[in-house]
């Protein structure tokens, strides 16, 4: 699926001219990208992902098209998996997750992913880091938008 013109600028105005105030308007943006796929080539899968405490990550599937269920996992502080066997191989997967507020800390969290080439494309690690504390930190996933392509 691509983003058509018009996508791209509902997405800029929930942005840039209401500053984007609070995360209700940056989901709503996203939701309406992500319930419109039909006819994309690619496997799928978009989510909206939330975690706290020790508890692995909550998913709120939107579109799934990957063959399975992938299954969410915490690892360690800051560090989730997300495991489907042999789907998110090197260089065939993208993942997209974004800048995000996070409310508990008044602060601006980080997303970022790992695919091991070693792994035979069962699992995509994320970690989540906070700016305030500088480090790896729980509970950053806050209804967070989470897209991965397979090409």
């Amino acid at each position: 699926m691509a983003l058509t013109q018009q996508d791209i600028d509902e997405i800029s105005i929930a942005f840039e001219f209401n500053g984007a105030k609070n995360n209700v308007e940056i989901r709503e943006a996203f939701e309406k990208v992500l319930s419109d796929v039909a006819g994309s080539p690619n496997k799928c899968y978009k989510a909206f992902i939330t975690q706290t405490g020790t508890n692995a990550p909550v998913a709120v599937e939107k579109v799934n098209t990957l063959g399975g269920t992938p299954v969410w996992a915490r690892t360690g502080v800051g560090t989730y998996t997300l495991t489907l066997a042999g789907v998110f191989v090197e260089g065939d997967t993208q993942t997209v997750t974004m800048r995000w507020y996070d409310n508990i800390e008044d602060s601006e969290a980080y997303f970022y992913t790992r695919i091991d080439p070693t792994d035979s494309g069962n699992l995509i690690t994320f970690y989540t880091h906070n700016e305030v504390i500088s480090g790896l930190y729980d509970g950053t996933f806050n209804n967070t938008p989470v897209e991965i392509n397979i090409y």
